[in-house]
């Protein structure tokens, strides 16, 4: 025992150093605050399955999963680039940020209304899509990547938690008074969306540093330079995140649809609320130590304990929650949930990966390695999972999202920071 306290002690003093001190209070707020966010908005999902109903609720979580690839298409990548660039040129990367995400997020809404109009489906289907495209245009201009590298994390996660909570009272009291319908929750959420847009500026500009206009159009261009191929691996990259359900829908019944619809936003909460991790390491990885061999070293192990530890208790909670206190139809969706979460959490492993290879300017290795796994996924649906099988999705993505990992791991092996 007195020799497991010495190594216990000799550990702890090497990794408490005044950077280890700064991560450690910042994860501890922020890992507090996410998990009750994630529970408030997982909640409001779980709220929807009884208020909207099986079927209805399918077309719902179909619709809030296009929000996934139109925040990816708004924000351009250009969020990755504001936490490794931030450090050096804040003022000029603040005002930049604005001026990409701002006109690709509005252009993206005039796109998505036209396509809506002419796509055969229900009025209320089509009247929710707009209304996520339209609130995807204050997600996209969210500035949490700013408190990122500020490291104001838990700031960002209390303006997070606070919309989080409003939108769950409200759906309570919809649900109450039987007023929810897919219109009333489009406006909801987009009223969350902005609220959330909004509480982050003026929190920002008031008690972080006053945002100032510092325009270059030399600087726009060289961060769309850097930023787009981040985007479209990023968007390759979702599609074994995400598309299941799409392939579902395709063509299997609507019961199938929420099943699934549900286990992937069960992994979808499980997988930001681990992000807490990867936001606390992101700006320390950017950083003058990040790619030393102590730091990767603490990388590994703070990864091993914390993913093992959320992956138990994620799917204890959540196999509890289907079980016993959701509608009987849902409980075919533990198996998926199983198979998901474990695929998620090799995709934050190459999460962060991924962020040794922007530092390392190597953008275009996680294009490749996100249209390989998406290759591999949409070539496994369409060959050879069987109809109706939700788990065989769920299986097919963890192979892709371990296809990922491994070719960003291999590939970033050895780079040097500088450019290539």
């Amino acid at each position: 025992m007195p020799l497991m306290i010495a190594l216990v002690r000799r550990v702890a003093k090497a990794y408490w150093t005044d950077a280890g001190r700064t991560a450690a209070r910042n994860l501890a707020w922020l890992a507090v605050l996410t998990v009750v966010t994630r529970l408030c908005g997982l909640g409001s999902v779980l709220v929807l399955t009884s208020g909207l109903g099986q079927v209805t609720f399918g077309i719902f979580v179909t619709a809030l999963s296009l929000k996934t690839y139109l925040v990816l298409l708004g924000s351009v990548g250009v969020n990755r680039i504001t936490i490794r660039d931030g450090s050096q040129q804040l003022d000029m990367i603040e005002t930049t940020r604005l001026v990409i995400i701002g006109v690709a997020s509005v252009g993206l809404f005039v796109v998505s209304v036209l396509v809506v109009w002419w796509v055969p489906m229900s009025v209320a289907e089509r009247t929710l899509i707009v209304l996520i495209s339209a609130g995807n245009i204050a997600g996209c201009l969210n500035m949490r990547c700013l408190f990122d590298v500020q490291h104001q994390q838990p700031r960002s996660e209390a303006i997070t938690l606070t919309t989080e909570v409003a939108a769950l009272v409200a759906i309570f009291v919809l649900r109450e008074f039987d007023r929810l319908s897919l219109p009333t929750v489009g406006v909801l959420f987009v009223a969350k969306w902005t609220f959330g847009c909004l509480g982050h500026f003026v929190v920002y500009h008031t008690t972080i540093r006053p945002w100032r206009w510092v325009a270059s159009a030399g600087h726009i261009r060289q961060t769309l330079r850097s930023s787009w191929p981040l985007m479209l691996s990023a968007l390759v990259g979702t599609v074994p995140l995400t598309s299941g359900i799409f392939f579902i829908r395709w063509h299997d019944d609507d019961n199938a649809v929420a099943i699934f619809g549900l286990a992937q936003q069960i992994a979808i909460a499980y997988m930001v609320s681990c992000a807490i991790g990867t936001r606390i390491l992101q700006p320390h990885i950017a950083g003058p130590y990040g790619m030393t061999r102590s730091f990767v070293k603490k990388v590994i192990l703070f990864f091993v304990l914390f993913h093992s530890a959320a992956l138990a208790v994620a799917f204890g909670a959540t196999t509890i929650i289907i079980l016993w206190v959701l509608p009987p139809g849902f409980q075919a969706a533990v198996l998926p949930v199983a198979v998901l979460l474990v695929g998620r959490t090799v995709a934050s492993a190459a999460a962060i990966a991924a962020m040794y290879a922007v530092t390392r300017y190597r953008e275009t290795l996680l294009l490749r390695a996100q249209v390989l796994s998406a290759v591999l996924f949409a070539g496994s649906c369409l060959l050879l999972v069987p109809q109706g099988s939700c788990l065989a999705y769920a299986w097919v993505s963890l192979a892709a999202s371990t296809c990922t990992f491994l070719v960003i791991l291999w590939g970033v092996r050895g780079a040097s920071r500088a450019p290539v």
